[in-house]
């Protein structure tokens, strides 16, 4: 059985998650990084991260043109975030600070610092959500629960397609926990310090948890 007591204060204060797993009997206690944290740790990579998925774009483009195929949104997603895999290589391989990790049939990009930033490849939606197949391991980084011996911040880098499905209409940051965004940068922009997408969502825990996990959240000062 695993217990998850969360002691939640949205925006610039802390987030602290006390997880409990009573299988392996690991204590993890997060603090996630503020949106300012967050900024200064990826601000540096945001051209990397524009060139990944705009040269995986390029290549998704050339290659269903020159065949004419026609492939439905879920096979284009596929497509798309294998090609971006492969361009990630190129644009982070060369970087100490960073570490690529393939598993689970995707791609972790970890940002070391003082306290790492895991991010993930992923399609969002209008309100800057990604979809995720529900597992123990897609609950736990949706919810911030670490799967590392240390604490860190999971971060999708999200892109959407216009409504042609060959420009980009949005690649961004995203920190999310459940189905509510924390906060959220557009990389395209050189500005975009200080965004955080509103949400009516704040405090909730909407994300299915399979029966075994139980959740409980702290009042705040508990």
């Amino acid at each position: 059985m695993q217990i998850y007591i969360c002691i939640i204060t949205i925006g610039f204060a802390k987030m602290v998650y006390v997880c409990i797993n009573n299988h392996n009997k690991h204590i993890t206690t997060m603090e996630l990084q503020s949106s300012e944290q967050a900024y200064s740790t990826l601000e540096p990579y945001f051209e990397d991260i524009n060139n990944t998925y705009n040269e995986a774009l390029k290549e998704m483009n050339k290659m269903l043109s020159a065949t004419n195929t026609l492939l439905n949104a879920r096979a284009k997603s596929n497509l798309l975030h294998a090609l971006a895999m492969s361009a990630a290589k190129k644009y982070f391989s060369d970087y100490k600070d960073i570490k690529l990790k393939e598993e689970y049939s995707t791609m972790e990009v970890v940002f070391k610092g003082e306290q790492a930033i895991v991010a993930r490849f992923k399609k969002v939606n209008k309100q800057n959500l990604s979809s995720n197949i529900t597992t123990r391991r897609s609950n736990a980084i949706n919810l911030q629960y670490s799967l590392f011996p240390y604490s860190v911040t999971y971060v999708d880098i999200g892109y959407r397609l216009d409504e042609s499905e060959t420009e980009f209409e949005a690649i961004v940051l995203v920190c999310r926990r459940g189905q509510t965004v924390l906060w959220s940068f557009d990389v395209t922009q050189s500005d975009s310090l200080g965004i955080i997408l509103p949400s009516t969502q704040t405090g909730q825990l909407s994300i299915k948890e399979e029966k075994q996990i139980k959740i409980k959240k702290a009042r705040n000062g508990s």
